[in-house]
């Protein structure tokens, strides 16, 4: 079935230090801002900390910086992350996001992959 509700959130909402712990890497925190077929999130990585090596078998996953500093490592190489810079990652590529001492939060997009036929 088709989902045909608006979800809005504010800038205030996004900000706020909130959101579950990530199952696997600790200094992250996952914010669900949307679910369904096309999920979005906002993710905060502490200063210093990472979301390590990981991938998507299924899902592509679009990243915009929204504050922070880090980087986007992947086979193809490294990706400076500052605000206003972002990623498509294909599903099975690995990565690893890492924050700087600033931290890092991220808007996070995860599409099916036949999101891109």
């Amino acid at each position: 079935m088709e989902e045909r509700t608006v979800r809005a959130w504010t800038r205030a909402e996004t900000e706020r230090r909130e959101g579950d712990p990530h199952p696997r890497f600790p200094g992250v925190t996952l914010k669900e801002r949307a679910d369904g077929a096309v999920r979005v999130l906002t993710v905060r990585v502490e200063p210093d900390r990472e979301i390590g090596t990981h991938r998507h078998e299924r899902e592509w996953e679009i990243h915009q910086v929204l504050e922070g500093r880090g980087c986007l490592e992947t086979e193809e190489g490294t990706f400076p992350y500052e605000p206003g810079a972002g990623t498509r990652i294909p599903p099975r590529v690995s990565h690893r996001v890492a924050a700087g001492p600033e931290g890092l939060l991220l808007l996070a997009v995860f599409a099916p992959q036949d999101a891109s036929a």
